[in-house]
């Protein structure tokens, strides 16, 4: 599917190329270049695609396609996406997403993805394992670090919105998970990482607490790390591969 059209913008030093599924899209255009502004005020990517649809289904559409071109098995599963399959950041926002409580902590989310994860190393992580717990594990552990590395840089520039935002919108989700199955596992890692980069312990009930001792502790040293001057999170995104294949495989045992 190709845009309608694509038009330049200029945001602080960052040229956002504009691409648009539909006609009267400019609420979402102004406001969409309004969150942008406001990551890339502290610092921006230097390029960045911004994707913007009438609707979700059309943005899954496209998603479906680039991923096919780019080779790889990735869903759409978020209001708002943020990926650089093709070696550049790029940013999908469906219409919808305008009318959501949370728009601003989401796309300023997804900005910050574009600022530290733009390009395919970030989509490389080895699995612990050639079993499916081990490529599964290392599909969440690279998610859950780069969510990490988005909040603790969103903390460490005062983006205090960003985060205020990211925490509301996770707490209605943490304190409801069971933490059972990959799915509420990766929920519960990515949304506790809010939390843990405002210094704050994640609402997550009793039984994830217990099954996610390990793994929290490990994203809170990462983070400490970084803070005191060491290395990304992300160089040790294999760490965390492993302890999350550790779970998969103990649930599965269960």
């Amino acid at each position: 599917m190709e845009p309608l059209a694509v038009r330049p913008r200029r945001v602080e030093d960052t040229l956002v190329a504009v691409h648009l599924y539909s006609h009267s899209l400019e609420d979402l255009e102004e406001a969409s270049l309004s969150v942008l502004e406001r990551v890339y005020r502290v610092e921006g990517p230097g390029y960045v695609e911004l994707h913007l649809y009438p609707d979700r289904a059309v943005m899954e559409s496209n998603l479906s396609r680039l991923a096919l071109e780019a080779g790889v098995a990735v869903e759409a599963e978020y209001v708002l996406v943020h990926e650089a399959w093709a070696g550049v950041p790029r940013i999908h926002v469906p219409q919808e997403a305008l009318g959501d409580d949370f728009f601003e902590a989401m796309l300023g989310h997804e900005a910050v993805h574009s600022v530290l994860h733009g390009g395919l190393e970030y989509y490389m992580v080895e699995p612990p394992g050639s079993d499916a717990a081990g490529l599964l594990a290392a599909q969440l552990a690279a998610t859950t670090v780069k969510d990490l590395e988005v909040h603790g840089w969103a903390a460490a520039h005062g983006l205090s919105w960003l985060l205020e935002g990211q925490m509301g919108y996770w707490s209605r989700i943490l304190p409801r998970l069971a933490c059972r199955g990959p799915e509420e596992l990766g929920d519960a890692l990515r949304g506790s990482t809010a939390w843990l980069a405002a210094g704050e312990e994640p609402p997550l009930s009793p039984v994830c607490m217990e099954r996610l001792t390990d793994a929290l502790g490990l994203l809170q040293e990462l983070l400490t790390t970084w803070r005191r001057g060491g290395p990304r999170p992300w160089s040790r995104v294999a760490e965390a591969a492993v302890l999350i294949r550790r779970l998969l495989v103990l649930e599965a045992q269960a």
